[in-house]
């Protein structure tokens, strides 16, 4: 089923869409699309089964979440487009341009949880800390899971202190994507044979402070096996939100080199 999916459009120049990590809405980097407006035109959305995207239909899978993008984007270009995709929404750019190529200019894949990508014992290990994660949440709600969340993550938060608790709306959000996204990662095998196919037109991002961390070590597994160097971005796991003008530097330096290639 088609969702109506809310989105925002800023800026001038190239097409740039942001599929935002978590269950980060079109609003979730603001200081990054602040940082690129002067040089692209920057969509942000929501995605299906969020805020103002919602769904009525049964649990969604990644490649609805791409096929939702490459929707996306025959609406607003008929160009292909860069597309910057963070965590789960890394996940999904990294299909979408396996199954959709043509959309597509080129991919930054930032520290996708693409856990089928590690070797057998640490995606085992893997698969276990996601569980554990959705068990709590299933269990006893979304306010026992996200510290579970946060700390899978390496989420950037000042030593001693407890994560913020979400809004109502956004509880909503994470209850969306605790009991329909986080198990479709788990389960999702990306088509390595066709990102190899499109490797030229996909670089795979890494945090500078994330070493170590599933999300950071299923990037570097990626890249190893598209042949390719990933480049390390300011930040951890959720750098485009905590670093944004040190991010869409180097997010502009890559989308400049990619435009010469």
């Amino acid at each position: 089923m088609t969702t109506p999916l809310h989105r925002r459009i800023r800026g001038e120049g190239p097409l740039l869409l942001i599929v935002q990590g978590g269950f980060g809405n079109a609003e979730h980097t603001e200081g990054l699309v602040e940082a690129l407006i002067d040089d692209y035109t920057v969509v942000t959305y929501d995605r299906r089964g969020l805020s103002r995207s919602p769904s009525s239909s049964g649990p969604f899978t990644i490649s609805d979440h791409a096929d939702d993008a490459a929707r996306l984007l025959a609406e607003l270009t008929d160009e292909p487009a860069y597309v910057l995709g963070c965590s789960i929404g890394a996940v999904v750019g990294l299909d979408l341009a396996a199954r959709h190529p043509d959309k597509l200019r080129h991919l930054l894949a930032h520290e996708p949880p693409a856990l089928r990508v590690l070797p057998e014992a640490r995606r085992a290990e893997a698969i276990r800390a996601h569980e554990d994660v959705e068990g709590a949440f299933r269990a006893h709600g979304p306010g026992a899971a996200l510290p579970k969340l946060f700390a899978l993550i390496g989420a950037d938060l000042t030593p001693g202190q407890a994560p913020r608790k979400p809004d109502p709306h956004q509880v909503s959000d994470l209850m969306s994507f605790l009991a329909n996204d986080f198990p479709g990662v788990r389960g999702h095998h990306l088509d390595l044979d066709a990102l190899r196919r499109t490797a030229s037109r996909i670089t795979v991002g890494v945090g500078a402070t994330s070493a170590g961390l599933t999300d950071h070590e299923c990037a570097r597994a990626l890249a190893e096996h598209l042949r390719a160097d990933p480049v390390e971005f300011p930040g951890g796991h959720g750098g485009a939100a905590t670093h944004p003008a040190a991010f869409a530097a180097t997010l502009r330096s890559v989308l400049v080199a990619a435009a010469t290639t």
